[in-house]
């Protein structure tokens, strides 16, 4: 499967929100032993929400707008999964 993913409204929190440099952005690589995208600063996306990324991307530009108070986006990425296999 391919699929082009617009990261921009998710990309919030102490995490991701650097990524909104494209300098760090453009570092991402497929790490080998789980097969998703990380970053040199610790971010990454769980292969699943790549793969679901159209059906979870409402719920997860909700919780990004609470990533800056939270501080914990990974977290904040579950929850959002868990809630959508809840309603799917």
């Amino acid at each position: 499967m391919v699929r082009e993913i617009d990261f921009r409204p998710v990309l919030a929190g102490s995490l991701y929100g650097p990524l909104r440099d494209p300098s760090l952005f453009n570092q991402v690589r497929l790490d080998p032993e789980v097969h998703t995208l990380v970053w040199p600063n610790g971010a990454d996306f769980d292969p699943a929400t790549l793969h679901d990324w159209p059906d979870l991307l409402p719920a997860m530009e909700e919780r990004a707008r609470t990533w800056d108070s939270e501080g914990a986006p990974n977290q904040a990425m579950q929850r959002t999964r868990d809630e959508a296999k809840r309603c799917g």
